[in-house]
């Protein structure tokens, strides 16, 4: 057994209090990092790695107990403490965890499986890929005992009605779609959350194990029809597109250690990340969006040069664009710094360079069914009227203000309102153009 110090201190990783768990946390940190007495104890190494696999295989019930072994055991394992047997068992322990009806414990076994493979090396991950993968792909679809049950329960609740009419009918499709768009999907989550911790931990190694198979799996996410899966699928995306530069955190613009360009999977694939990313980026839903600028800024400053930069601003660029005037703040902050850091005084002669892209990215978002999207269109139209050049947009003019004309119908006063000011714009730098316009 550990000492009473150390016995302390595990009692305190499972305390029901959240604060306490912090603070044995805090104080295991510490005792590790004394050389001069706790580690150079081979025998108290032992005896603290024995209780975290303990706690780590309790069946007392408490997901605290659980959760307390494995973040211990983290910290243990990404000091360069534990036996190569330690390790094997607490993989294998981890794995098991993943299905635990605790979402914080299957969080910490990810980040556990995480840790592992920062220390190992990638070996850990082919030891679990298949379990790993295996448990997103099934948990990607959603069953339900019976769906239509569901929905009917839900229009019952909503409504007091016993008896089904053809107005009900139409309530119970629609209640079983909101249902499957924005409840959560189960272990799918902290499954994807499993494997992001794990490309966080193998790190630039990670990049000969992206293939095809596992980008099919991430992609599905990304089309997926329930919003929280998007985001994730967006947020795993962040962490691999990443992969590509070592980057020093205290400075966001310093130079980066890159992948040899031939064997850089992310360039390799950047055709597939580029179309997804424009997808995300005009997504209806705030935090989607959100993750996606994360994804997106991550993607460019892994690629390596200027050139392979502009293979992909065609389709990207745009919706960057656009959401430095998006409602939603974090994402209109987030993406006026991407677009400082990415194209720097470039801007305006990039728009230029792409304006047919530019131009018919903006239209469709005129059509959004997001009425923020729709006003954030109609604020980049205005800001294309006043500055880019009359000479490249002049062949555009007529189709963009018909686009606005339709947004004068909008029932947000809001988009009617960017819409006039965007048409204020256009008339005084196309007069001519504008008459011709019915």
């Amino acid at each position: 057994m550990a000492d009473k110090f150390v016995s302390d201190i595990l009692a305190l990783l499972c305390s029901h209090v959240k604060l306490e768990r912090d603070r044995g946390l805090q104080a295991l940190e510490g005792k590790l990092k004394d050389t001069s007495n706790f580690t150079s104890d081979i025998q108290q190494v032992e005896d603290l790695q024995n209780s975290l696999i303990e706690l780590v295989t309790s069946t007392d019930g408490a997901w605290e107990t659980r959760h307390g072994g494995l973040t211990g055991s983290k910290t243990f394992i990404l000091n360069n403490l534990g036996s190569d047997d330690f390790c094997e068992t607490l993989r294998k322990k981890a794995l098991k965890l993943m299905h635990d009806d605790e979402a914080r414990v299957r969080i910490a076994s990810g980040e556990v499986l995480g840790a592992l493979c920062s220390m190992k090396g990638t070996g850990v991950f082919v030891a679990c890929c298949d379990e790993i993968l295996k448990n997103v792909g099934e948990n990607l679809e959603r069953r339900l005992p019976d769906p239509e049950e569901v929905a009917e329960g839900l229009v019952h609740k909503l409504t007091g009605s016993e008896k089904e009419t053809g107005e009900e009918k139409h309530k119970k499709t629609d209640a079983a779609q909101i249902f499957h768009d924005t409840a959560g999907w189960k272990h799918l989550e902290t499954s994807m959350r499993c494997l992001q911790s794990v490309i966080e931990g193998c790190g630039r190694a990670f990049n000969e194990y992206i293939t095809q198979d596992l980008l099919d799996l991430i992609f599905q996410a990304l089309n997926h029809t329930n919003r929280f899966v998007r985001e994730t699928g967006y947020q795993l995306c962040a962490s691999l597109v990443s992969l590509g530069r070592k980057q020093d955190e205290s400075s966001e613009g310093t130079e980066s250690v890159m992948i040899d360009v031939k064997e850089n999977a992310i360039l390799k694939h950047g055709d597939q990340f580029s179309d997804y990313l424009k997808k995300g980026l005009s997504d209806n839903w705030s935090q989607v969006r959100l993750a996606a600028s994360v994804a997106t800024r991550q993607f460019f400053q892994t690629l390596p040069n200027k050139e392979s930069r502009e293979r992909f601003f065609p389709k990207v660029l745009p919706a960057m664009c656009l959401n430095r005037y998006y409602v939603a703040e974090g994402v209109r902050i987030y993406s006026q710094q991407s677009w400082k850091m990415i194209v720097g005084t470039e801007g305006k002669h990039l728009v230029e360079k792409y304006i047919t892209e530019t131009v018919e990215f903006y239209i469709s978002q005129t059509k959004a069914d997001n009425h923020a999207v729709r006003e954030a269109a109609c604020a980049c139209i205005a800001e294309l009227g006043t500055k880019v050049s009359q000479d490249s947009l002049r062949s555009h003019v007529s189709e963009l203000l018909q686009a606005l004309v339709f947004c004068f119908k909008d029932d947000s006063w809001p988009v009617r309102d960017a819409a006039c000011v965007a048409c204020g714009n256009f008339v005084l730098c196309f007069p001519q153009e504008c008459r011709l316009v019915e």
